[in-house]
């Protein structure tokens, strides 16, 4: 019984507190200040997905006898020289007029539809895997 009292009290209050303009401005600005939040957050983890977005490994055949892992995420691509060392490289995405170009350290690629040049002259084809 001293419960139920209680929480009709409390109610009372809140419907009291409620009818006060400047209770009502505090809670609109709670309920603006959340939404705001929520967008913010929804950002934020479309940001992270996009970011471990990859593709399936693509492979590059060189004119110079390489051979090419790639896997593109939405601002690098992981290459991997396939060959005894299996060397690996994290090579960033950078402003291209054609194409998608990845750079880093002494390497390159160049990404045009199923061609590449790794480096600055050596020709590659996607196969088909």
């Amino acid at each position: 019984m001293i419960r139920q009292i209680i929480a009709v009290g409390f109610m009372g209050g809140l419907l009291v507190a409620c009818n006060n303009p400047e209770t009502e401005e505090n809670l609109n600005q709670i309920g603006s200040a959340t939404e705001n939040l929520a967008s913010e957050a929804a950002v934020a983890v479309s940001s992270a997905a996009a970011d471990l977005t990859t593709s399936d490994p693509n492979i590059y055949e060189c004119a110079s006898g390489a051979r090419l892992s790639v896997v593109y995420g939405m601002d690098k691509a992981d290459v991997t020289i396939l060959g005894t060392t299996n060397q690996t490289v994290t090579l960033n995405k950078v402003d291209s007029d054609r194409g998608d170009l990845y750079t880093g350290g002494d390497h390159r690629l160049h990404r045009d539809g199923d061609m590449a040049t790794w480096g600055t002259d050596d020709a590659c084809t996607r196969t088909a895997s």
